[in-house]
């Protein structure tokens, strides 16, 4: 008989440490860096895509229809497999963190309506507003998936393109036909 092994959650300690070096890593994005301090208290920071990490921004409708509830985004996100990933609710868009570099190869013609990934290479980058790890919930920008999760951070790009690709595949199955 094999035995089941559960996930151990970390200790709180484990947990912190996460936060903190989640919180170092991502603020090495930022033009001024800001104060982790800072950050938090704002809630948001303007971090630059194309240093650290890409950003591959997608509407809500690349994953499906009706999403009301952040449970339901985020049970959505956590079955593709993708990494660390925010949303903007005032958009509707959903943020999946890439390699940096990404934005030189994403497809730009992919059919995937609204999908871009924003980066680039100095002095052509492009800032991005980014929810202090905290926000998890809304009002405002939030984590769906925060970095310091303790799984990978960053989404395969392929893997990603493939998920999207038939996530909308499985939309336009889903639509209804018109004549």
């Amino acid at each position: 008989m094999t035995a089941v092994r559960r996930a151990v959650p970390p200790s709180r300690g484990e947990a912190l440490e996460r936060r903190v070096r989640a919180t170092q890593w991502m603020l090495r994005a930022a033009r001024p860096t800001p104060t982790p301090e800072g950050w938090a208290e704002r809630g948001v920071a303007p971090l630059t895509a194309g240093i650290v990490w890409d950003a591959v921004r997608a509407p809500y409708s690349a994953l499906g229809d009706g999403f009301t509830a952040p449970e339901e985004l985020r049970s959505t996100v956590k079955a593709l497999g993708v990494g660390a990933v925010w949303c903007d609710p005032f958009l509707p868009a959903i943020y999946f963190l890439v390699p940096p570099g990404t934005s030189g190869y994403w497809p730009r013609d992919s059919g995937l309506v609204g999908v871009v990934c924003q980066g680039g290479t100095p002095p052509f980058t492009q800032c991005i507003v980014v929810p202090s790890l905290d926000r998890t919930s809304p009002p405002g920008h939030y984590w769906l998936i925060p970095p310091d999760y303790g799984g990978p951070v960053l989404a395969d790009p392929e893997h990603l393109y493939e998920a999207l690709r038939a996530r909308a595949a499985e939309a336009a199955s889903c639509a209804p036909t018109t004549r």
